[in-house]
Formats: structure tokens, C-alpha cells, sequence
């Protein structure tokens, strides 16, 4: 028995490698890994066309396969592959390829990574225990507890200081409300499902302190099995403060005018909605009513006593992240597959951020960035005026698609240094209006240290043409201004970035080491200013143009971020 269940499982390991390494071929190579296990005809056809192939390892693989393959051996190890039926129909052994994927990037063995799953799923509790005495991968311990959690429902509002605690697996029902002066502390690992028409609000008094780590992220999802999973799936995160906006107290979109709850808006800069630390949101955004979407995660006049760092907004309906007014600052944000904007402001944000990556996806998706003042009243105070400082772009490479890297509008200015931007198809940057492009003379809007590489129709048309109905900015040319020598942008050059930075599934960001992303030019490449006395933000070693450091053996991306289809 117990060789068998040896044989079974190393069976089960190659049947997987040759389908990561397939895909890694082509991505329309996609495999029913439940029927590839269990169906021999369907197996030996696809052994026997992997042949054909000029790859050295899949033809290594397609023969340990036959060597111990039961159909093709003349022996059995008993029954179905189970672990296959599992990784098809169980929604959280799902994860299993992206988490032996991630292990064997770090050299861990992804066979040991599987029989830790088969341990749980045939003994239980026991498996906890084994793993606990002998050093189980965290990954998998977290893994370990998802599927042995609790499970807990949860709607309506929360009027005291809570706890969720990562061996249960929590459900929202509804908008969910944290109100008054309460806290809610997640602890890392825990996973939260958003049922239909749900969300989570942090109103402007209360606060969240959610602080994942690499290996045990807090993840936001929908409650729809994985596999069915899909933008707008449930709301979002919203989180409320008493910041400055530039039209005194607001009430955020997504929620009913006439419930208080719902405002936001004060007069202190230093406003605190929590802590949001490696924390991933997915299939977020449902739409409320025309015109009126929640997004993956909303931030309203939270002020920069606020932590939000390491974050993904991934797959939302909406924005990716929209910040409404504040002063909020972000580190190392990922926003992948927006359905709108990835990120949109509007009403005075003047935060700080630094390391982010935007990829756009060619199915839906607008811009890479929006960035408004106010329509009504473009030069309102206090001016939204965010300063953005290493980020890597990427659009969807889509010609059919109307995506531009930014639209900078109705009177927002901002500070933008060391972007890499690629991909996007109808243009790099807009400077959309008159009052917009005024802040360019007096040096409240500027772009420096930037690459752009295929942009564009044909690949080289970096700004859209403006004339008659379609020129609005009062004459500025947008052209003129960023091929200027004194703002350091080059054009045309390839940043040298993986073939699988525009993968929607297992994207690599990092850029070759000889990337001209990592030469900075003479004008100053890290920030002057720090904020807040006796607060450091700004990581001052980044020298470097793009949110991941060319070269860069592993990147702040690894562990904690997925890209889910659905």
C-alpha cells in the first residue's frame, strides 16, 4: 500500500510538471488536468503531440510519465488519481498550483508540497500536528488551516472592538459596517468571502487593522467557488476617514446618500483608517446603480497616520484602488485586470507613493491611471496633487482597446518620477484640459525619469493627436513637453522587461539586469522631501526607474501576490 500511494503520488507530481512546463511553451497549451490523470487516451494524445515538441525537458518528463504510467506499465497503483479530482472540483486544493509553482521558484520541492496537501486531506488534524513538529512550508501550513476552518457569517454592523482569527474562514452578507470607534483586527492567513451585493466599510471613526505577511497574506475573495469567480462577484473594501477633501464632508459612491455611515471628510491631515499589510482583494466592485460602483478598495479621506503597504487590488469591476481626497501614502501596490481605471483620484488627494505595479488586461479596463481635481472647480483646494515615484506600467498591447497610460484632469497636479511604461495602446500620457495643463508653467504638474516603449498605434505613437473638437488643453503639446532633455525621458528604448510581464496569469515584472531601467540620469532620482517630521516613507536606495530593481533575484512581488483567472 504504501508503495502505491509512493507511486501515486510521484505520478501526480509529473502530470503536473508537464503542465506547467507546457504552458510555459504556450499559453493556449491549456490541459483538464482531471481528465489528463484518469483519461488514457486523452493522456497519450497529448504525451504523444508533447513529443513533437523541441523541448529537451517536456520529452524527459513524457518518459518518466510512461515509466510508471499504470496504462501504459502494465501494473496498478489502485483507483482514480485523487489528487487530481481534487485540485478539479475542490475550490481551496485549487491553490495548490500556484503555491508549488511559487515553492519551486524558491528550490523548494513541489512533490513535497503535494504530499503535505494529500496528508491533509487523508489524516487531518494529524497532518497539523506532523507539520508543526517537523517544519511544514508556511504556505502550506496556511493551506492546512483553510481547509480545516471554521466558517462564520457575518452581515450587518460591528459596534465593538472584534478579532477574526485566521482558522476561520469568514463570509459577508450585505454591506458590512465597522461604525463608531470600534477596531476589527484580522490576523494574517485569514480569508474573508464576499457574498453577492456584500462589502466591507470602515466608517470615518473606526478602523481596521488587517496586517497579513508574505507567507500568509489576508485575502478578500469572492464566495463563488474558484473557477466561477468574476469581477463584481461582491463590493469591496471601503475605508473612511476625517482627512482634508476640497469640498469639506462627502458621502462615498456605493452607498445610500441618506445613510450617515457613508460620509467621510474632516480637517485632520494625519486621519487614521488602520493598517492594510500584505493583503490581497479580488473580483471586487458590484455595481450599485448607474454610474455607481464600489471599487476593489476605496480609500475616503484617510489621512497619512494611515498604513497601506503591500496590497493588490486584483480583477475588480470598477477601479483598481480609487482615492477620494486625503492624504493617504502607498507602498508597494499591485493592481492587476482593473475593470476601469487602476488608479483613480479625485478631490484633493496629496499622498505619496512608491513602488507600484499596474498591469491592464485587454478583455476590459480603461486607463492606468485617472487623476481629477474637480470638475466643478478645477483649482479647489487643497489641489489633488499626489507625488508618485517608481512604478511599472503595463498596458494591454490591445490596438482595439482605448488605453492610455495616464489622463491627468480637471485641475489635478502631481509629481511623477522613474516610471516604466509599456503597452499601451492608444497613448502615454494625456494632459486632458486647459486648467490641467496650466500646472505644467507653474511646475505643480511634472513627469521626469520615465521610459516609454511601444506605445501606441503601430507601437511608436506615444501622445494622441489633438486637434479641432479633439484638443482641449488649450494648444499644449504633450509631445514637446516630454521629449524636453531637461525631463530625462527617453522613448523607443526597450526596457528589457520579461516576456511575461503582459501574462494574465503568472506575470513577471523584474527587468533584466542590463535594463537601461536601471542607469538613472542626472536629475535627482529619489525624493527631497520626507512628509510628516520624524516620519521616513521614501526608500531612498531606489535609484532605479520601474517599481522592481533590474536584475533583482527575487522581487517584493513573490509569495503574497496571485493572479487568478477567476
Amino acid at each position: 500500500m504504501a508503495t502505491a500511494r509512493r507511486e501515486r503520488n510521484e505520478f501526480v507530481h509529473l502530470l503536473w510538471e508537464f503542465k506547467r512546463e507546457l504552458a510555459k511553451l504556450d499559453d493556449e497549451n491549456e490541459i483538464n488536468f482531471y481528465q489528463f490523470a484518469n483519461d488514457q487516451s486523452y493522456r497519450e494524445e497529448l504525451l504523444e503531440k508533447a513529443l513533437q515538441l523541441n523541448s529537451r525537458k517536456i520529452k524527459k518528463i513524457v518518459q518518466e510519465i510512461r515509466a510508471i504510467d499504470p496504462a501504459t506499465n502494465g501494473h496498478s497503483f489502485g483507483g482514480q488519481v485523487d489528487d487530481a479530482a481534487a485540485v478539479q472540483n475542490n475550490s481551496l486544493a485549487l491553490e495548490l498550483g500556484s503555491i508549488a509553482e511559487k515553492a519551486n521558484q524558491q528550490r523548494r520541492s513541489p512533490m513535497t508540497l503535494i504530499i503535505w496537501v494529500l496528508l491533509v486531506a487523508i489524516v487531518g488534524g494529524a497532518a497539523v500536528y506532523v507539520a508543526m513538529t517537523f517544519g511544514l512550508p508556511q504556505q502550506i501550513a496556511a493551506m492546512t488551516r483553510n481547509i480545516m476552518a471554521k466558517h462564520e457569517t457575518v452581515s450587518g454592523s460591528i459596534l465593538q472592538s472584534t478579532v477574526w482569527h485566521s482558522d476561520t474562514i469568514y463570509t459577508l452578507q450585505g454591506l458590512v459596517f465597522l461604525e463608531g470607534d470600534a477596531t476589527l483586527t484580522i490576523e494574517s492567513g485569514t480569508t474573508i468571502l464576499g457574498d453577492s451585493g456584500s462589502a466591507l466599510i470602515v466608517t470615518r471613526d473606526a478602523k481596521l487593522y488587517a496586517r497579513g505577511t508574505e507567507s500568509e497574506p489576508i485575502i478578500f475573495t469572492s464566495s463563488q467557488p474558484i473557477g466561477s469567480r468574476q469581477r463584481g462577484d461582491w463590493g469591496g473594501l471601503v475605508l473612511l476617514g476625517n482627512a482634508p477633501l476640497n469640498r469639506g464632508v462627502s458621502h462615498i459612491e456605493g452607498i445610500a446618500e441618506n445613510d450617515p455611515r457613508g460620509t467621510f471628510g474632516g480637517s485632520d491631515p494625519t486621519s487614521n483608517c488602520g493598517v492594510l499589510e500584505y493583503v490581497r482583494i479580488e473580483f471586487a466592485g458590484f455595481e450599485i446603480g448607474a454610474n455607481n460602483e464600489l471599487n476593489g478598495l476605496t480609500l475616503g479621506g484617510c489621512g497619512n497616520a494611515s498604513i497601506v503597504r503591500y496590497v493588490q487590488s486584483h480583477r475588480g469591476l470598477d477601479d483598481g484602488i480609487e482615492v477620494f481626497g486625503g492624504t493617504v501614502d502607498m507602498r508597494n501596490i499591485v493592481i492587476s485586470g482593473a475593470g476601469d481605471d487602476s488608479l483613480d483620484w479625485d478631490m484633493g488627494w496629496n499622498g505619496r507613493v512608491q513602488f507600484l505595479v499596474v498591469q491592464q488586461y485587454s478583455d476590459e479596463g480603461d486607463n492606468g491611471f485617472e487623476g481629477d481635481n474637480w470638475k466643478q472647480q478645477p483649482d479647489a483646494e487643497p489641489r489633488s496633487a499626489p507625488t508618485i515615484y517608481n512604478a511599472t506600467m503595463i498596458g494591454s498591447r490591445d490596438q482595439q482597446q482605448d488605453q492610455s497610460a495616464m489622463v491627468i484632469r480637471r485641475g489635478s497636479g502631481g509629481t511623477f518620477r522613474n516610471f516604466v511604461i509599456t503597452g499601451f495602446p492608444s497613448s502615454a500620457i494625456d494632459v486632458a484640459d486647459e486648467p490641467t495643463a496650466a500646472l505644467i508653467e507653474t511646475g505643480e504638474l511634472s513627469f521626469k525619469n520615465m521610459i516609454f516603449y511601444s506605445i501606441g498605434k503601430g507601437g511608436s505613437g506615444y501622445f494622441a493627436a489633438e486637434t479641432g473638437d479633439a484638443n482641449k488643453d488649450g494648444g499644449f503639446n504633450e509631445e514637446y513637453y516630454f521629449t524636453n532633455p531637461l525631463n530625462y525621458n527617453r522613448f523607443g528604448i526597450n526596457p528589457k522587461l520579461p516576456i511575461l510581464a503582459f501574462s494574465l496569469d503568472r506575470p513577471e515584472f523584474t527587468p533584466d539586469a542590463d535594463s537601461v531601467a536601471g542607469a538613472v540620469t542626472e536629475v535627482a532620482s529619489t525624493p527631497v522631501n520626507d512628509g510628516p517630521a520624524g516620519g521616513e516613507f521614501w526608500d531612498r536606495s531606489a535609484n532605479y526607474l520601474g517599481a522592481i530593481r533590474p536584475g533583482a533575484g527575487e522581487s517584493w512581488l513573490v509569495n503574497w501576490t496571485a493572479f487568478p483567472i477567476n
